[in-house]
């Protein structure tokens, strides 16, 4: 998958329901938090 940005490839994950076990690095992490709205 291909995005500009972290917080754009957490929302492509997001957007088709992937279940994700292992989310690394610690960015991609983050912007999946910012992604759903939940603090960290």
């Amino acid at each position: 998958m291909g995005a500009w940005s972290w917080i754009g490839l957490a929302g492509l994950y997001l957007t088709f329901g992937a279940r994700l076990s292992a989310i690394e690095p610690a960015e991609l992490r983050a912007a999946f938090v910012e992604a759903r709205g939940l603090t960290p």
